[in-house]
């Protein structure tokens, strides 16, 4: 339904008076779903066009990071950062926190210590901005120890709690890519250590839901 969506929507009449804002994100769920299918060429190929599209009548952001969070997972750094060339001025405060954690991947991935530890730097100065990108990071960069204490605080925090506990529930996984399967397997290591056990029994539960995470 989305591809009909699609190729209706990129009609010379078009079938929709608001293609020119909503295109570029159905092509942007549509990514998602060929990703759940395991189809990841097809969804790089998906957000590759996207990310040529206007957001919002102006330059495309949104789909430019989403697509270079994907080349993350395929140890594509520099396909990365060539698909976040340019964005920062045009991003929001939450936008930069995810442009930093591709650059903290693809440092680590071209083991440029300098662009990493900047990259670290603004996340863990900026973290109230996106939270959840410092603990991707840390995961990343395999800093259990750091990353366990990072997830103690939110927990412990009633303003950060609810993302926190909707993170370490139990969720169907589509097909991942190898690092990406490296990176579950960190984050589920660490959600077994004993500390981060007792705090999440102090606030809430674990569960297991059969359907993929919210962010996937």
């Amino acid at each position: 339904m989305a591809g009909e969506a699609v190729r209706r929507a990129g009609a010379t009449s078009s079938a929709y008076d608001d293609a020119d804002i909503q295109l570029v994100w159905i092509r942007d769920q549509r990514a998602i779903a060929l990703r759940g299918l395991g189809r990841w060429n097809e969804s790089i190929e998906e957000l590759l066009d996207a990310s040529r599209m206007p957001e919002q009548r102006s330059e495309n952001v949104s789909q430019a990071i989403n697509l270079a969070l994907v080349y993350c997972a395929f140890n594509r750094p520099k396909e990365a950062l060539a698909a976040i060339d340019g964005v920062i001025p045009n991003v929001s405060p939450y936008g930069r926190m995810l442009v930093e954690r591709v650059r903290f991947v693809a440092g680590l991935e071209l083991n440029d210590r300098h662009m990493a530890a900047d990259a670290l730097g603004y996340l863990k100065q900026h973290r109230s901005d996106a939270i959840g990108a410092l603990q991707g990071a840390l995961l990343e960069a395999n800093q259990a120890d750091e990353g366990s204490r990072l997830l103690l605080s939110r927990l412990a925090d009633p303003k950060l709690r609810n993302e926190a506990l909707v993170q370490v529930q139990r969720y169907v996984r589509p097909p991942l890519p190898p690092r990406v399967q490296q990176w579950q397997a960190r984050w589920e290591a660490l959600l077994e250590r004993p500390e981060v056990q007792t705090a999440i029994a102090k606030v809430g539960r674990t569960e297991r839901y059969e359907l993929p995470p919210s962010d996937y």
